[in-house]
């Protein structure tokens, strides 16, 4: 059986300055520790081949005893809305 589900969707504009904030801290917190960027470090690496640029990489250590490494990609400004450096 098919339902219709209705969600009204606000800009940031529109919300009172408290609610604003109210909306950023819980995007903050939710992805405070989720890997959601792994995707776009994929995608950075793959475009970066593409035009011979090398990343920067860094070593990390795993609870394991065993090292990976990682490009240097940091995101700045609200969440991933920021530029991020490479």
């Amino acid at each position: 059986m098919s339902s219709i589900i209705t969600i009204t969707v606000y800009t940031l504009d529109e919300l009172s300055c408290p609610a604003r904030e109210k909306a950023r801290d819980g995007y903050r917190q939710h992805h405070a520790d989720s890997n959601w960027y792994e995707n776009v470090y994929e995608d950075v690496r793959e475009v970066c081949g593409i035009f011979g640029i090398d990343l920067c990489q860094r070593v990390i250590r795993l609870s394991n005893g065993r090292f990976m490494e990682e490009p240097c990609i940091w995101f700045s400004g609200f969440c991933s809305q920021g530029r991020s450096l490479f």
